[in-house]
């Protein structure tokens, strides 16, 4: 996935906090309220942290933002891609990268993920993360693609689609699967349609 330069705000932390408490929290509240909604305040709430410690740690909100963002894509997509890529039958690892996928958008961070989501509304405030969500889209539009080549050479892809829009239709489906979460749909029903899509791509009727 697409990754963001890192600013250097995480060095020279306090010792009184866990970093990695802190970076949790202030992802956790960007992932659902995103940018332009959360406030300072809200980032204070969720750290425990006051203003002038908060300011030292994240060094702006924007700076925080891009970093949760860049977490995300790092850490939440290198699990995405490593369920699509395992090496099983095309059903096998496109039913393990949506079970993966389903379970982060239904976890406590979310529902919906910042892609499907809050990273679309918020490049109106940032036109930095319009090239990022243009990145992250089109490499996993690639990596699903090379998938669906591999599962064509194996008689597994459906006749009726290219490995390109077997590609597409399945990164598509994974947004569509972020923005059915945040509408309050269940893990078993983001699942089911899920399944649908596995079933209508990995056909060879």
């Amino acid at each position: 996935m697409a990754t963001l330069h890192k600013p250097s705000r995480r060095r020279g932390r306090p010792r009184a906090f866990d970093p990695v408490d802190v970076d949790d929290a202030i992802m956790a509240t960007f992932w659902r309220k995103g940018y332009g909604a959360t406030t300072l305040d809200d980032l204070c709430d969720a750290t425990g942290l006051k203003r002038p410690s908060l300011y030292k740690v994240i060094g702006s909100k924007e700076e925080a933002y891009l970093s949760a963002v860049d977490r995300y894509l790092t850490e939440h997509g290198a699990r995405y891609v490593a369920a699509l890529t395992a090496g099983g039958s095309f059903a096998q690892d496109l039913t393990a990268f949506y079970r993966t996928y389903v379970k982060t958008v239904s976890s406590a961070y979310g529902p919906g993920c910042p892609v499907g989501c809050t990273v679309p509304v918020d490049t109106e405030t940032l036109p930095r993360l319009k090239e990022v969500l243009a990145q992250a889209i089109g490499k996993l539009d690639g990596i699903a693609t090379g998938r669906a080549k591999k599962a064509a050479a194996a008689g597994e892809l459906s006749a009726a689609l290219s490995a390109a829009e077997a590609g597409r239709l399945i990164v598509g489906t994974l947004l569509s699967l972020s923005i059915r979460s945040r509408a309050g749909e269940g893990s078993a029903a983001l699942q089911r349609s899920a399944n649908t899509v596995i079933r209508l791509v990995t056909s060879t009727g």
